[in-house]
């Protein structure tokens, strides 16, 4: 087998220049708007492609940005996208509140979390919740869209899900039934049944069934009609220490299944298996996938290959990894965004991997194509992506020590330096037991001369690929955090191996009047410096040659002068 095919190289002979974030970078960078300029609000898209079109539906609103099923005015819609152009070719509405279709008026409440399928031959099916909250059960329904027409058709129809009475409406409560029937611990809800990602196996359309609010999850499989789904086992229970509320379900190669689960208690991620997609194991987190956050991961077996997507730390920071086994794990991608890149949906199309994502503030969806190719049964990818980042930080530098400084109550020490020179400041930081919850601040000051957190001070925070920077009002009131990846001069590197992680960081000094300007810096004065750990509740400052430096307390920080010589205060 070739390990070369022009510019892209096999999955497992990588090299350690290739740089996940810059070819997701550049990814992000080709990917289009698909919503229509009215749009406020989205989230949540999903999308198949047919005839060198890809269909995406997606949940959206006109008023602001976000979702929320109380949200009356959020309804659901349907871009048309060229493949191969990237065209945004038609925008079409699908369902709100109150409409009226021949055969039945939709109650009023948000239309929500749009799912979509290939029904036949020239024929699409969409399903949609109509939701309620503490008015009324939500009701699944369904809708054909015909391709040639371009139109949906003028009813609506109730979805069903299999129980031991027959055929009911899926609702919440009909799904939570099947639950509690089953033995499985979960949450009743009236809201937050929906289907989730559907994909094809064997000929059949297996769907994972979710409630979000009760936290119950299962693997569903589809009737030939598409009207009815059966659950053939429930993954999970949850409780008050374990909120499993989303899924990614994929089949092996040698024919068992996996999951991955969002944990909202734990804001981590769980795994599951099974033999036969009936019976499940108890769900675990797995050495691979550590350091998540509350949102929905992504799982798919593509050509054999498997391909896994999870959020680290933040809805900013989202992982795409491949492997052979399921068990060893290749980074491809690592989508680290100014605002949030989240709910991506993946689909594998003539040998290669488009996507939607959910980005900014759940304001608009993208639509993009990864830079892998599945040629002869194996996958390549284009590893022309080298850490240009790498090599900015691997000159000599001179960076004044700050110590060691302590970040979970384990034991975990990073060791820290930082150099000032002409145009920045330069910050690293190492560390040989990297866990990826625990919290490293870095403290900027530019006064020296307050008591307490000012327009003059900058907290710099690293916990995992959740990078950031808040700042203060004049009178002491935070700003909120910004991602440190949104100030384009900015440098930032963080690199995890053998257990342990360094972090780069070089600020230019136009990136601090950026950040805040009112911070009143000045290339020839000081600036105050200090840096500390954190883990939950506990928290490790720093003392530096006998002094203790309170993170909170500026007029304690070192002086790190123009000449980059730091020192105890005077």
């Amino acid at each position: 087998m070739k390990e070369r095919f022009g510019n892209m190289v096999l999955l497992n002979k990588l090299s350690a220049a290739y740089s996940p974030q810059e070819a997701a970078d550049r990814a992000l960078l080709e990917s289009v708007t698909v919503t229509g300029d009215s749009v406020k609000g989205a989230h949540d898209a999903q999308f198949i492609i047919d005839g060198g079109k890809a269909y995406i539906v997606y949940e959206c609103n006109d008023i602001q940005a976000g979702e929320n099923a109380g949200w009356t005015f959020i309804y659901c819609a349907m871009s048309i996208v060229d493949v191969k152009t990237r065209a945004v070719e038609k925008i079409i509405k699908i369902s709100e509140s109150g409409q009226a279709f021949n055969n039945e008026t939709l109650q009023e409440g948000a239309t929500f979390v749009p799912r979509i399928v290939k029904k036949s031959e020239g024929v699409l099916r969409v399903f949609f919740s109509s939701e309620r909250p503490g008015v009324r059960q939500s009701i699944m329904y369904y809708i054909d869209f015909d391709i040639a027409d371009g139109k949906f058709e003028s009813d609506v129809h109730r979805f069903k899900i299999e129980t031991p009475a027959g055929k009911v409406d899926f609702t919440p409560e009909a799904f939570y039934n099947l639950a509690v029937q089953s033995g499985v611990e979960c949450f009743m809800s009236d809201t937050g049944a929906f289907l989730f990602d559907i994909f094809e196996v064997g000929g059949s359309y297996y769907v994972a069934l979710n409630n979000f609010m009760g936290k119950q999850n299962a693997l569903g499989v589809f009737n030939d009609s598409l009207d009815c789904v059966s659950v053939l086992g429930h993954i999970g229970s949850s409780n008050d220490d374990i909120k499993l509320s989303e899924a990614g379900i994929a089949r092996l190669n040698d024919g068992t299944w996996m999951s991955v689960i969002r944990d909202d208690a734990g804001k981590e991620y769980r795994f599951s298996y099974s033999l036969d997609g009936t019976d499940w194991s108890v769900p675990r987190t797995e050495p691979f996938a550590l350091g998540g956050t509350d949102s929905k991961p992504t799982l798919n077996n593509y050509s054999g290959t498997y391909f896994l997507g999870w959020n680290e730390s933040s809805r900013s920071a989202f992982n795409f990894a491949a492997s052979s086994d399921s068990k060893h794990w290749t980074a491809l991608y690592e989508f680290i965004s100014p605002t949030t890149f989240q709910y991506p949906c993946f689909v594998f199309y003539e040998d290669e991997i488009y996507f939607t994502a959910t980005v900014g503030n759940k304001e608009d969806i993208v639509f993009g194509k990864l830079f892998l190719k599945c040629i002869n049964g194996k996958f390549y990818i284009d590893d022309s992506f080298t850490d240009t980042t790498e090599k900015f930080f691997s000159g000599f530098r001179n960076y004044n020590e700050l110590g060691n400084i302590q970040t979970n109550p384990d034991g975990t020490v990073w060791t820290a330096g930082i150099e000032r020179s002409d145009f920045g400041v330069y910050f690293r930081a190492e560390t040989d037991r990297y866990n990826v919850r625990d919290k490293l601040f870095l403290m900027l000051d530019t006064e020296g001369s307050r008591t307490s957190l000012r327009e003059n001070v900058f907290m710099i925070k690293f916990c995992g690929k959740d990078m950031a920077v808040q700042t203060y009002s004049a009178d002491g009131k935070s700003l909120g955090y910004a991602n440190l990846k949104k100030f384009a001069d900015l440098k930032l590197r963080r690199s995890v191996k053998n257990g342990g992680c360094r972090i780069d960081l070089f600020i230019p000094f136009n990136a601090l009047k950026e950040i805040q300007p009112l911070c009143g810096f000045k290339e020839t004065k000081p600036l105050y410096v200090t840096a500390y750990g954190a883990n939950g509740i506990n928290e490790y400052g720093l003392s530096y040659d006998g002094a203790k430096l309170q993170q909170f307390n500026p007029s304690t920080y070192l002086e790190l002068s123009s000449d980059n010589v730091l020192k105890k205060r005077s």
